[in-house]
């Protein structure tokens, strides 16, 4: 008989934290706990066949080697069927064993009440399935606690929101809150808690951390790390930072004062001791425009450190601060600031929003005087019109410059959490807003997008235990009580007072096979039938050692192995017990942590001194730090491999896998992706990888391969890919980012169809990629190394390394993307090679392999190569003939990308060569119908894909296809990755230009596994123009709305669009993505405007001035107005009569601001920051009052500019891709 095996167990524990001021922080764990373990019912490959669920659901396994199935929710009696292979043992759980040579084996359970279960085993050479299981195939996805945001950042272009959480810096596009990167301790970042950021004014960012001290994120990606050991900085808890205007920073620590690090690289500190900071906890700073500092201290109220270095201080003694706890601090504008401030801990006693003119007065507004939500102030913006923004910890308000207030609570709006940590303005009346229960934007429409984690109703944060129900759902023990979430999200809670549970502290769950289960808690050992009646056992009724019951695992006879805080214990189906104790017998340790079966009759143990193995004999064998390669003998968890041997889990030296040829492979945070060495949760995937949970840096998910072989044909033999991210990632190159993600994209496909990391060559001149979505670096770029830009000797390493391989089982894939031109392709700026060249490679290449080729290239002029290249056992690919081909850069689509979605899909290279041809027509939609911005006439721009497998070097669609449609990347499995659709809501028809300026948008995204992430709508109005960058690449770029999930109807999502202002046609097409990447779109929808404005032809703008000639004292309002805008920055610059410039990013409301200005300078990042402009409607960019006095007198100019989205100021200018309008003015004291 063999010994029953559970289904795996997942042990967690969660601290209650108090934050840096002695806090409760209110954080919403629920929340987070909730999403790790909807994780892992979603992402883990599990599958369910028939009615009976067979773990693992994808088992690999070497020829002749044996492997453990186990069937958790059967009925009775199980048989079991294989038609290759044997069968070894009966019930539950079974030995299999597999045939001699490679194949895909099937075995079937069934039980005695008639469901059945399939599963297909995969059975390889075992030189294959070693190098499967390599380390150096080992993928890593990382899901860290990101929901409790810290700080909020836009860059100085606005195109990048940083957002600072406690469990990394996540890197966003600020259009629509996509993430791109995020940072950890991993990346050079020196603590994953990031508590504030500021800009350092050269496209870098500095980063206060809580406990890893101050780091500097520079434009070039180099972080540099300043902490209390190794600089001046005096402590390495940072609370605030704000640049000094002159290249330094100053810091704001908690206990150490104020630091100032000067752009000359020298340290000054002021304290309690040597200056009249008033406290040395420094929570908020804030620059007062003259040279000079607020300071808001935690505990001595509000300072004011002048240029001339004199201190002012406001307490809650001298003045009429409300609190001495000041929180936030914001300038009024007009000389004055505002103050957030708090009790101490959460009071509600004292606290609330103040504000200190420039006379000096004092306004105070709190919950009892005001409507103000909450007294405990976090943070204040100013909304841009005179009122501010509050965020609180119960709720966000907006104030009026009435003294007003309007809320938004988490119950009635859209906010994630009523704790408001961060606020941030984009600069055209949306706001970011960070909460303890994550991220949300507001639009200036009033629409809400949230970036958070999935909710659940569990009954504690603490989460020790969960195990499978069987049925799709899970079963939790917490520290509250025990948990049944259902398929469907529900949550059923069972605790002391509601039921015969011992004990509300659940620490290990195991199924007793009858559909009821085995419950260890803090008070003893608890069967539940299915039935939901309980029987207990503890220390005073039965032979238990310790009512502190860690860890169970059933035997093969119905009964139990229970692994407690006192020894082993062993209870049979008779009740009778048999106790292990260090004293008596060879088991290392009484704390018992884990216990596995091993698949044949014995145990593994993990105890506080090491791993032990128990065989059917009752012999003890012990691994330990000073016999083995454990690195710690705290062993935590453990899960079989299903194969003899175990992984362990330990606390504090990562986790190690012990196989049953009884070699180790070891992985920790210094040989590993590993977020963290304390491993407190381990899972198997049913694939073989593992979740791994961590005591203080989230979830990792370890696989090794994300596909499945699943033809014979492919289980043997050799297979490799080539991955070249051609162009540069220079800042020149405006298609980096797009050839980044979509040669992940590229990797993540061959990976989810079955390629390992040493199949696969990727050549990028940038080491970070992420290919899995995490955000995290999966360190699969191969060459070069270090980084550097790609040059040819780089390809033709790649096909040296190529040539290694061998023969194939299929053919050598070869993907470029970026830029090129006539028989050749651009690898960097100025470095190309050309097609006599990359022939000569794959010439050698093939002479040497005698092993086919297809290459797929996605560049201008491609279509010149399919010629250049032609050969026989060789097919090319391009995306165009010899004229452009188009990228959307916004959301990262071209013809590659298109091309890898279908053969992610399974379909051969063919269709999935049509397949992104009609996609990629689909995504340039009426472009044909627009002239650029530098023609006067429609462009007739159109892409038109080639391919050639038949060597002639020409393609004939007559005289093609025949080799490729035989071509699928490991065979044609149709792969379930990929079920998202989106579908319009609304129809096509008649829309009113004039009377509605808010249009609803309607779709609904669906998919069977996953999550959407986001859905939006490109509308392609009935005349714009083509945009194009300086090299004259057309950028797509189309308007776009973004959407958001509806509340009362689910799988919809709904937003707006003002746009519809012009006479014409527009298409519409809803796109949607998934949390893999994935990205689909709808068939399109045509609206028809016939009461708006009459279209022009081509982008315009006007400056209007009131007219010609101004006085001092006279009221000057300038404004522009643009037409066909889309795709465009605005640029505005005023020009002084004595030839001073100087660019206006905001509408100058106060003559005063025209001092505050610098001039002589226009750069990339000074273009108009409001970012909802409107076509045909003026925007106001200058309405001031003229001085009296002081005011030059002389011609002044106001230019605006039109500069392609993303694209230098100077360079497009001089290539003439602009649009240009201006007015100019005198200023006179004559009358």
């Amino acid at each position: 008989m063999i010994a029953y095996q559970s289904p795996p167990t997942i042990k967690m524990i969660v601290i209650s934290t108090v934050n840096k001021r002695g806090k409760m922080q209110k954080y919403n764990t629920v929340k987070i706990i909730g999403n790790i373990f909807i994780i892992l019912l979603s992402l883990s490959e599990m599958t369910w066949a028939g009615d009976l669920f067979i773990d693992p659901a994808s088992p690999l396994v070497a020829v002749g080697d044996q492997i453990t199935l186990t069937v958790t929710n059967a009925s009775g009696d199980v048989r079991w069927f294989a038609f290759d292979g044997e069968i070894q043992g009966e019930g539950a759980s079974i030995t299999y064993r597999a045939p001699a040579i490679p194949s895909i084996a099937v075995v079937t359970a069934a039980d005695s009440a008639g469901n059945s279960g399939t599963v297909s085993v995969v059975v390889m050479e075992k030189t294959a399935l070693e190098k499967w299981f390599s380390k150096e195939n080992a993928n890593w996805e990382l899901y860290t606690n990101r929901s409790h945001i810290s700080d909020l950042l836009l860059s100085d272009d606005k195109m990048t929101l940083w957002v600072g959480t406690t469990g990394g810096l996540e890197e966003r596009n600020a259009r629509n809150g996509q993430l791109k990167t995020i940072y950890t301790n991993q990346d050079g970042l020196p603590d994953n808690y990031v508590d504030v950021l500021v800009s350092d004014g050269l496209r870098g960012i500095w980063v206060g951390t809580w406990g890893g001290g101050l780091a500097h994120l520079t434009s070039k990606g180099i972080w540099e790390v300043f902490n209390s050991s190794d600089s001046g900085l005096p402590d390495n808890d940072i609370d605030s930072l704000v640049s000094d205007g002159s290249g330094g920073i100053w810091v704001g620590t908690d206990g150490g004062g104020l630091a100032h690090l000067t752009s000359k690289d020298i340290w000054e500190v002021f304290n309690s001791s040597n200056s009249a900071l008033p406290d040395n906890d420094v929570a908020s700073l804030v620059s007062d425009g003259s040279g000079g500092i607020w300071v808001g201290t935690s505990g001595g109220g509000l300072a004011h450190l002048t240029s001339q270095g004199i201190w002012e201080v406001f307490n809650s003694f001298n003045s009429a601060l409300p609190e001495n706890y000041v929180n936030a601090l914001v300038p009024d504008g007009s000389g004055g600031i505002w103050v957030g401030t708090s009790g101490a801990l959460l009071e509600e006693v004292g606290g609330g929003l103040a504000h200190l003119t420039s006379q000096g007065t004092w306004e105070v507004f709190d919950s009892l005087s005001s409507d103000l939500p909450d007294n405990y102030v976090n943070s204040i913006i100013l909304d841009g019109s005179g009122g501010i923004w509050v965020g609180t910890s119960n709720g966000l308000a907006k104030m009026t410059t009435q003294g007003s207030f309007e809320l938004f609570y988490d119950s009635s709006s859209g906010l994630p959490d009523n704790l408001v940590y961060s606020l941030l303005s984009d600069g055209s009346g949306d706001i970011w807003v960070g909460t303890s229960g994550g991220l949300a934007h507001m639009t200036n429409q009033g629409i809400w997008e949230i970036f958070d984690s999935l909710n659940s109703d569990l009954p504690d944060n603490h989460v020790n235990s969960v195990i499978s129900d069987g049925s799709g759902g899970i079963w939790m023990g917490t520290s509250g009580g025990l948990a049944h979430m259902t398929n469907q999200g529900s949550v059923e809670v069972l605790d002391s007072s509601n039921s015969d549970l011992p004990d509300n502290w659940v620490y290990s769950l195991a199924s007793d096979g009858s559909g009821g289960i085995w419950v260890g808690t803090a008070g003893g050992l608890a069967r539940m039938t299915n039935q939901g009646n309980f029987e207990v056992f503890d220390i005073s009724s039965s032979g238990l050692p310790d009512n502190c019951v860690n860890a169970l695992v059933p035997d093969s006879s119905g009964g139990i192995w229970a692994g407690t805080s006192g020894g082993l214990a062993h209870m049979d189906s008779q009740k009778n017990f048999e106790v292990f104790k260090s004293s008596d017998s060879d088991l290392p340790n009484n704390f018992v942590n884990s216990v596995i079966s091993d698949g044949s009759g014995g145990i593994w143990v993990g105890t506080w001194d090491g791993l032990a193995h128990m065989t059917t004999k009752g012999n003890f064998d012990v691994f330990d730090n000073s016999n083995s390669d454990l690195l710690n003998n705290w062993v935590y968890a453990l899960i079989s491999d299903n194969s003899g041997g175990v992984w362990a889990g330990t606390w504090g030296g990562g986790f190690a896998h012990l196989k049953s040829q009884g070699t180790w492979d070891v992985f920790d945070t210094s040989s590993s992706d590993l977020p963290d060495n304390y491993v407190n949760a381990l899972l198997s995937d049913g694939s073989g990888g593992i979740w791994v949970g961590t005591y203080n840096s989230g979830l990792a998910h370890l696989t090794f391969s994300s596909g499945i072989i699943e033809e014979e044909q492919y289980l043997t033999g050799g297979r490799s890919a080539i991955i070249i991210a051609g162009g540069g990632n220079s800042d020149d190159n405006s298609l980096w980012d797009s050839t980044s993600k979509i040669s992940n994209y590229t990797y993540k496909m061959l990976n989810k169809r079955g390629f390992l990391n040493t199949d696969i060559h990727y050549i990028s001149p940038q080491s970070f990629a992420d290919f899995n979505g995490d955000g995290m670096d999966d360190r699969i770029v191969d060459a070069p190394t270090p980084s550097r830009q790609l040059q040819q000797s780089d390809i033709q390493d790649a096909f040296d390394w190529a040539k290694t391989k061998g023969d194939l089982n299929q053919p050598l894939y070869i993907f470029f993307t970026d830029h090129g031109g006539n028989n050749r392709l651009q690898l960097a700026k100025g470095v190309y090679i050309e097609a006599e060249e990359l022939n000569t490679m794959l010439d050698d290449y093939q002479q040497t392999t005698g092993n086919k080729l297809i290459l797929v290239i996605d560049a201008c002029h491609s279509g010149t190569l399919v010629e250049s290249l032609a050969a026989p056992d060789r097919a090319i690919i391009s995306s165009t003939d010899d004229g452009l081909a188009y990228f959307d850069r916004y959301d990262d689509q071209s013809f590659n990308y298109f091309v890898t979605k279908g053969l992610f899909k399974g379909m051969n290279f063919v269709e999935a060569f049509h397949y992104a041809t009609s996609a990629q027509k689909k995504l340039l939609g009426k472009l044909s119908d627009y002239a650029t911005v530098a023609g006067d006439e429609p462009g007739g721009y159109s892409q038109e894909p080639q391919y050639d497998d038949s060597g002639d070097g020409f393609y004939s669609i007559s005289d093609e296809g025949q080799w490729l449609k035989q071509v699928a990347i490991n065979g044609s499995v149709t792969m379930a990755d990929i079920t998202l659709q989106v579908t319009p809501l609304i129809d096509s028809g008649m829309v009113s230009g004039s009377t509605s300026p808010q249009i609803l948008l309607k779709a609904e995204a669906t998919l069977s596994a996953g999550r959407v992430e986001r859905v939006w709508a490109v509308i392609r109005p009935p005349q714009m123009d083509i945009i194009v960058d300086d090299t004259g690449i057309p950028l797509l770029a189309f308007p776009k709305a973004n959407m958001a999930a509806s509340k009362t109807e689910e799988n919809v999502w709904e937003g707006s669009y003002d746009g519809f202002v012009y006479n014409g046609e527009y298409e519409v097409t809803f796109y949607a993505q998934d949390n893999e990447g994935n990205i689909e779109s709808s068939d399109s929808i045509k609206l028809t405007v016939a009461d708006g404005m009459d279209c022009p032809p081509k982008a315009s703008l006007t400056v209007n001035a009131e007219k010609a000639v101004y006085q001092p004292g006279e009221s000057l309002t300038i404004s522009v107005t643009e037409h066909l805008a889309y795709g465009y920055d605005l640029y505005v610059a005023l020009f002084l009569p004595d030839g001073r410039f100087t660019a206006l990013k905001n509408p100058v409301k106060d003559s005063k601001g025209l001092q505050q200005l610098e001039y002589n300078r226009i750069y990339w990042g000074d273009r108009w920051m409001d970012m909802h402009r409107e076509m045909g409607k003026p925007v106001t960019v200058m309405d001031i009052m003229l001085p009296q006095d002081n005011l030059p007198e002389g011609l002044y100019c106001i230019y605006a500019a039109l500069i392609p989205q993303g694209q230098d100021l100077v360079t497009a200018i001089g290539k003439g891709v602009f649009v240009l309008g201006g007015v100019c003015f005198e200023v006179s004291g004559k009358e």
